[in-house]
């Protein structure tokens, strides 16, 4: 199973229960044909909706996950670019995350990031 940081995932909806919920999931993830055992990390991100009904993540595509080691970066970078890539979907509507908390009402807290990339909780 391949090393992953934390996945962002992002809905262009407020409620993503609402049938159907675009969204993406991005992270880091280990290039396992990386040559370099530091600098192996790659942004991955996939697109899909998301079906409340049958909870699952359904018509999922890569839309990005580079495959040359020119690509690659190390673990403290790769938290960075996986920003860059939420900021970007940020940019055309993809604001909404759910980040689980095991104390909050229902163990989700929602958020809407912000255009600088400050999140503010609704």
């Amino acid at each position: 199973m391949p090393h992953t940081t934390t996945p962002q995932v992002l809905y262009n909806t407020p409620d993503p229960h609402a049938e159907p919920s675009e969204l993406y999931v991005i992270n880091g993830i280990v290039l396992e044909t990386a040559p370099d055992p530091v600098r192996c990390w790659v942004v991955k991100e996939e697109h899909g909706y998301w079906d409340e009904r049958d909870k699952a993540f359904k018509n999922r595509a890569p839309t990005l996950h580079p495959n040359d080691p020119s690509f690659c970066v190390s673990l403290k970078e790769i938290h960075d670019e996986v920003k860059k890539q939420v900021m970007l979907r940020v940019a055309h509507g993809f604001k909404y995350q759910f980040e689980w908390d095991p104390f909050a009402p229902n163990f989700f807290r929602k958020y809407e990031i912000q255009p600088d990339g400050t999140r503010r909780e609704y």
